[in-house]
């Protein structure tokens, strides 16, 4: 075995792999290649990678530490000019 053998094994090994495609799976619909077209297929890739790798919105929760104290008004924060 050659050392790019070695490395390259351990690589696909750490790739999670999606399943297969069969051609007896129920979904398989058979394409001519006529009726393919590169450009549409290689849009369709490009339109999915931008998907997943879009940054997902996150919603943040941040309560600033120098708030006004509503729960005792009468308590204040020493340096908190009134």
């Amino acid at each position: 075995m050659l050392r790019g053998d070695i490395a390259r094994m351990a690589s696909s090994a750490r790739r999670p792999r999606k399943p297969e495609k069969s051609i007896l799976d129920p979904e398989f619909r058979y394409r001519p290649s006529h009726a393919t077209d590169i450009r549409e297929t290689f849009a369709r890739a490009r339109r999915e990678l931008e998907r997943a790798h879009a940054p997902q919105q996150v919603r943040v929760n941040v309560v600033p530490l120098n708030r006004p104290n509503t729960a005792f008004p009468s308590f204040t924060h020493p340096g908190d000019s009134q």
